[in-house]
């Protein structure tokens, strides 16, 4: 199992289906960026190595486009697998941290937040997004917020 399929499987079993959760294709591609982009930021390394590209709703991993872009309204079901996919307590809690601010936005709301950053409204479509300019764009985003790695 790859680093980014452990984190799509973290964040998959956060969501309730039996209150209603849905988990769609471009909420959880825009949660993978956010949480790359913290990762890149608080410990300087990748959560996982599949580039993002920048696509005309947001940035988009293509092989998860590949893996789900032909389900029915692009819902992605909670894997059968149970368990610890193996991720590291640094890692789920920044998968953590990320689901508790983004988790709660339909999928417009996020694509409108990833549309309005920098790193991706200045961006060509398609083109790949750089781990290292994803690092010092979410390092300028927490420099104007005034947050810190202590406040996450």
């Amino acid at each position: 199992m790859t680093a980014c399929e452990k984190a799509i499987r973290y964040l998959l079993a956060k969501m309730d289906e039996e209150s209603g959760d849905v988990m769609t294709l471009p909420v959880l591609q825009k949660l993978l960026y956010y949480s790359q982009g913290f990762s890149l930021t608080m410990t300087g390394k990748p959560l996982f190595e599949e580039d993002f590209e920048v696509w005309q709703m947001g940035p988009v991993i293509p092989a998860l486009f590949e893996k789900y872009g032909k389900e029915p309204g692009f819902r992605i079901l909670n894997s059968s697998e149970t368990g610890d996919p193996g991720l590291t307590a640094d890692e789920k809690e920044g998968l953590d941290q990320v689901y508790l601010v983004y988790g709660q936005f339909s999928g417009w709301k996020l694509r409108d937040l990833v549309l309005a950053d920098p790193l991706i409204a200045g961006a060509p479509i398609p083109s790949v997004i750089p781990k290292a300019a994803m690092r010092d764009a979410f390092l300028a985003r927490l420099e104007v917020s005034g947050a810190y790695e202590a406040d996450f």
